[in-house]
Order: C-alpha cells, then sequence, then structure tokens
C-alpha cells in the first residue's frame, strides 16, 4: 500500500479542502487531486463527491477511513520504534492559526523528521479541555486560558468585513454589514469567532439578514466573490489571490484578540518539549 495516498486521503477527509489539504501536505493541488485518483483507481471506489462546497466523503470513503487511520497510525509508529523516535505530537489549531501552525510544524519537522505529527483543527474549547487531560500536547488557540496551562502569545488577529470588489468600501461598514445578505460559518466549525461576531454586532446593535452557513471559509470566500453576501472573518485566514473579493477594517470593542501556542507543563512529553526548544520557548 502506498502510504502517502492515504496519507493525503486523511488530510483531504478532515479539511473538505484541495487547497487546504495541499498546503497542509505542502504539495500542489493537481498533485493531490492525481493522489486521490490514483487512490480511487486502485480500491475501484469513488471516495469523494467534489462540488463547490468542497470535497466530502462518499459512504464508500467514510467506510474506509478508520481502516486508513489505523493502516497509517501503524505504519508511523513502526518507523519510529525502528528509527529510535522520540514520541508522538498530538497538536490543535483553531482559525487564526490556520497558516501559523503548519509553518511552525514544518520548521520543527525539518530538524527532527522522526516524531510523528498529528495535527487537526479543533475549537479553542475543546482544545482547553483536551490539553488538560493530554489528549493534545499542545494547542493554537485563543487567549486567555485557565492557569492551569502554559500560554506563550503568537500574535493578535481582528475581525475584517469581507465583501464583493464592487461594493463601494467608503461606505460606512456597519452600514454595509446591515444592508447585504449575510454568510457566516456554522457554529461547529467556529465557535469562538461566531460568539465574538455576535458580540460585535450586538455592540453595534446591528442586524443582520443571515442566508447561509458553511463549515469551510473557502466556500463563504467563492460566495462573496460571486456576490451572494458579505462576511465578517479574522484577517489571518483571509487568502491572497482569491477574485473578486475586499477587506474592509472594522473598529471598536470586539474586534481583536490574541491567539498563541498553549500547553499543559504538568504533563511529561519529550516531542512537546523539543518543539518548545525549537523556537526558543521554555
Amino acid at each position: 500500500m502506498d502510504f502517502g495516498l492515504l496519507r493525503a486521503f486523511l488530510v483531504l477527509s478532515t479539511t473538505n479542502s484541495y487547497r487546504t489539504a495541499s498546503d497542509r501536505l505542502f504539495i500542489t493541488q493537481s498533485t493531490l487531486t492525481k493522489q486521490i485518483n490514483k487512490l480511487e483507481y486502485k480500491l475501484q471506489l469513488k471516495l469523494f463527491d467534489r462540488g463547490r462546497r468542497g470535497a466530502h466523503l462518499t459512504q464508500a470513503g467514510a467506510f474506509i477511513l478508520p481502516f486508513a487511520q489505523d493502516l497509517l497510525l501503524k505504519k508511523e509508529v513502526s518507523k519510529n520504534l525502528k528509527n529510535g523516535g522520540i514520541g508522538h505530537l498530538y497538536i490543535g489549531f483553531g482559525l487564526s492559526t490556520f497558516n501559523l501552525a503548519p509553518s511552525m510544524i514544518y520548521q520543527f519537522r525539518k530538524k527532527y523528521p522522526e516524531v510523528i505529527i498529528t495535527l487537526n483543527d479543533i475549537p479553542s474549547s475543546v482544545q482547553i479541555e483536551c490539553l488538560k487531560s493530554g489528549e493534545l500536547s499542545l494547542g493554537f488557540l485563543r487567549l486567555p486560558v485557565p492557569a492551569t496551562l502554559k500560554q506563550l502569545p503568537l500574535l493578535d488577529d481582528k475581525l475584517v468585513l469581507v465583501v464583493n470588489s464592487l461594493i463601494d468600501s467608503t461606505t460606512d461598514p456597519l452600514e454595509i454589514i446591515e444592508s447585504y445578505p449575510f454568510l457566516s460559518l456554522t457554529g461547529s466549525r467556529g465557535p469562538g469567532l461566531n460568539f465574538q461576531i455576535s458580540q460585535f454586532l450586538k455592540f453595534n446593535k446591528i442586524s443582520i439578514n443571515r442566508i447561509n452557513n458553511s463549515d469551510d471559509i473557502q466556500t463563504l470566500l467563492a460566495m462573496i466573490s460571486s456576490g451572494i453576501g458579505i462576511s465578517i472573518l479574522p484577517e489571518s485566514t483571509i487568502l491572497l489571490g482569491v477574485e473578486n473579493i475586499k477587506t474592509i477594517p472594522l473598529s471598536g470593542k470586539y474586534v481583536t484578540w490574541s491567539v498563541g501556542m498553549v500547553w499543559n507543563d504538568k504533563i511529561e512529553n519529550k516531542a512537546r518539549d523539543l518543539f518548545l526548544k525549537t523556537f526558543d520557548i521554555e
């Protein structure tokens, strides 16, 4: 079995986006497409339904998923033990560290390729509980966190209004929000972000016309580009190169927040300590 194909399958099944999955795998979208097509040909099964809302597992793909996860884990563990490996890192990240977390992991893997790393997109509130219990080694999430956990601020993120490029950006952004159909992420995809946005809207006494939810930022950007509506998103998640969209700054209360790396120093983890040391964090 080609474990590279399995890894591509697993990452795409988690992200539901060829662009995001290819970024995490550090390959091009065309290469990822070829890998998925090759795996589907080998298995003689259609694993994903592809559409404007992303790539989603078919019934056959969902059936194969746990077997692929088991095979890949056994392969990674075997390789790690054979090489005298130093452990496994389970890392969580959120929307605001969509680009930062994979970048830091890439730098770490160049120095310690033998460490097994599992990276998952997890809401901040869930990450905190997983860090307390030891299910996660590290988390990239909203700050502050409970005093029982260690934290290191990495960046400040802020809300921006994302609109079609035809909308007049000199108009009061609050007026734009009230005037156009509003697109948002589903509650399960971005609970912390949705709460922040609701606080901002409430503080500014804005009523919105919510017409659509999506669990994928790329889908939201595509709908905005098509002129379907507008959205409020973290500035850090806006990808350059998307046609027909622009951002308008927002100001005032509930616009900014801090994001950082969090860990539980009460739980021993050699691989985590190496990760922290790589970036001169004690």
